[in-house]
């Protein structure tokens, strides 16, 4: 008995737990929120020649694909060296070239003094070459060999300024293709409005359920390392009552290569994130990626999953409730996120030590700094890496538990080459009318179609199956299974019950008392 006993203890003590898993159907389950945001955060066009900290991000880009397009044409020369005779009147060059010996030759081969052997007056900056020092370039910027030409010498100065902070921070990267700086690039929402993608320049086509969708179905979220994105909202009934792609949300996306920076974007294409109507998208985790000039197809299912919340089988959160860095947090309108409450930790300490924010719109504790990190600021640059070191191993689990009731969607992808060549003049006909394109003066159809195919994408989103998985915990034996198989245990060794223990306590209560009382009442 003692033995049963013991293992009963000892199976209440170990705090399983029991998943269940069922599939049921539901005839009115509501379409998820769809959020896509282009690769870039910031367009090239829209920073050139612009003011502020960022516009010298333009001039790094053309500098690089000048050096590399100098490197090519040095090896281009070197093969044909020994055949290669100089001709016999002056060559015209290039603004980034200067004539030495009827030869074009970079200007950095012959600058500054080797210019005037060649009988050439020509004026050479010395931002040139503290340029070139510190970049390890072959070549000079463009704009800043425009503007030496001018006579707006502090114009030229403040270029060369910023520009020198961006080089200086870039070189203090430790990853080959500058990850780890790029993380800690810091807009705001004035910025992003300002310097990212409209609607109208990214969606050139929507429609859910056959019906034509516009810019009010759509709502603008600001995502750090994203930048401006566009979250679907619908704005009519969401209830999606049969399967299949004539019953879901068709988008098509423009994006143009020729607006990335090289410095900042290393891939081409848009980010997709499907997720609860109410909650903000966790593009760490849960994101599709698509390279353009493709038609997706991602068929959806829907997945619940609804934790135990008690103590010794695991704590859950449902709300953003008593969080030190999440108070008010969207005023409470937003599901709790595990995800999103580890990143507001990580901005929290952000803010505490280093003085700044990674995104000042999304401060939401007392005491915020209020002021946004600076990414020329290597001061706080390093402050920030030390933070994200030590969190790594940061226990957030007092504060950012698990979700009670987490609801995903995990998607099916298919993917085809779009537009095809039959389809193509359809579709440029149409695209040319809304957009207007700028054309190139020469072009042939193939090429058209290569550069159509690097600008444009379309997404198919709908429900494969109007279906939901619930995964669901429970408590595998609880405190009432223990008593109940301890008041069996000892009724089958011991011949009791419940009702006859009761009934031996009083027994030996009332002989107790008559004993004490005979005891007391004197002969």
């Amino acid at each position: 008995m003692w033995i049963q006993l013991y293992k009963l203890i000892l199976q209440y003590s170990s705090f399983k737990k029991n998943v269940s898993i069922s599939i049921y159907d539901d005839e009115d389950i509501e379409f998820p929120s769809v959020t896509i945001c282009p690769s870039y955060s910031i367009l090239k066009s829209k920073i050139s020649g612009k003011s502020g900290k960022y516009w010298p991000l333009a001039f790094i880009d053309k500098f690089e694909k000048d050096k590399m397009g100098e490197t090519i044409r040095l090896h281009s020369l070197g093969s044909e060296q020994q055949s290669y005779n100089p001709p016999p009147i002056k060559k015209r060059c290039g603004r980034l070239e200067r004539a030495c010996n009827n030869i074009c030759t970079p200007i950095q081969l012959v600058c500054p003094q080797q210019l005037l052997k060649c009988g050439h007056s020509v004026h050479c900056n010395k931002m040139h070459w503290s340029f070139y020092e510190h970049s390890d370039s072959h070549d000079v910027l463009d704009k800043l060999s425009h503007l030496n030409d001018s006579t707006d010498t502090e114009n030229v100065e403040v270029i060369h300024n910023q520009t020198m902070e961006w080089i200086k921070m870039y070189k203090k990267s430790n990853s080959s293709y500058y990850e780890d700086v790029l993380k800690y690039y810091t807009f705001t929402k004035a910025e992003y409005d300002e310097f990212g993608l409209h609607f109208e320049e990214f969606i050139i086509q929507c429609s859910f359920q056959g019906d034509k969708c516009n810019e009010s179905h759509f709502s603008p979220l600001y995502i750090h390392g994203h930048g401006k994105c566009f979250t679907f909202k619908g704005g009519y009934n969401r209830k999606i009552h049969s399967s299949g792609m004539p019953h879901g949300l068709s988008v098509t996306v423009f994006n143009d290569p020729n607006e990335s920076l090289g410095m900042t974007t290393h891939s081409h294409g848009v980010y997709l994130s499907i997720h609860r109507p109410d909650s903000i998208p966790d593009f760490s985790t849960q994101r599709y990626a698509f390279s353009m000039g493709v038609e997706a197809f991602l068929k959806l299912r829907q997945k619940r999953l609804m934790r135990i919340n008690a103590d010794n089988y695991g704590k859950c959160r449902s709300n953003w409730q008593n969080i030190v860095w999440a108070k008010n947090y969207f005023h409470e309108e937003k599901t709790y996120s595990k995800s999103e409450c580890k990143q507001k930790a990580i901005e929290y300490h952000v803010d505490q030590q280093c003085g700044c924010l990674i995104f000042i719109e999304r401060a939401t504790w007392q005491g915020s700094s209020g002021k946004l990190c600076d990414p020329l600021n290597f001061t706080e640059m390093e402050c920030m890496r030390d933070i994200e070191k030590k969190l790594i191993n940061y226990n957030f689990e007092t504060q950012c538990q698990q979700e009670c009731l987490r609801e995903e969607y995990q998607a099916v992808i298919n993917q085809l080459t779009w537009p095809n060549e039959n389809h193509f003049p359809f579709f440029f006909n149409r695209l040319n009318e809304k957009m207007k394109l700028s054309l190139p003066k020469r072009f042939s159809p193939h090429s058209l179609l290569r550069r159509t195919r690097e600008s444009v994408m379309k997404l198919n989103v709908f429900f494969d199956e109007i279906s939901v998985e619930a995964i669901e915990e429970s408590i595998a034996y609880s405190l009432e299974d223990l008593l109940s198989d301890f008041g069996g245990t000892l009724g089958l060794y011991l011949g009791l019950s419940i009702f006859s223990a009761v009934g031996l306590i009083q027994l030996f209560w009332e002989k107790l008392t008559i004993t004490t009382t005979l005891i007391i009442e004197p002969k």
